[in-house]
């Protein structure tokens, strides 16, 4: 079991290896490309590009609402809800693929 301060420092390792980006849902983050009409994606992550990094990218069209002043509480927090839970899950699928390809 590693230390706390390893811990630390080994997450602070793997995330200066992991971009955050914005992009359309509507399109493959990995090469632009539109996607067809009736697919949608929340998040997407990209695995190791040629700069040794992990692009994870955000839709924005589930940030967007956020931005509504008219949004109620309950509305905000399950905006909130939905942007936690998709970067918890592309942190995952990005951490997880360092972890494996650096030794960590």
């Amino acid at each position: 079991m590693l230390s706390r301060a390893a811990t630390q420092a080994q997450l602070m390792s793997l995330g200066r290896r992991i971009d955050f980006c914005l992009a359309s849902g509507y399109m493959d983050a990995g090469t632009a490309v539109p996607m067809d009409d009736s697919s949608f994606s929340s998040g997407q992550t990209v695995l190791l590009e040629s700069w040794r990094k992990t692009s994870v990218y955000i839709s924005i069209e589930e940030l967007e609402p956020l931005f509504n002043p008219r949004l109620t509480n309950v509305e905000k927090m399950m905006c909130y809800f939905e942007v936690g839970k998709t970067l918890v899950h592309e942190l995952t699928v990005g951490t997880l693929s360092l972890s494996t390809t650096s030794g960590c």
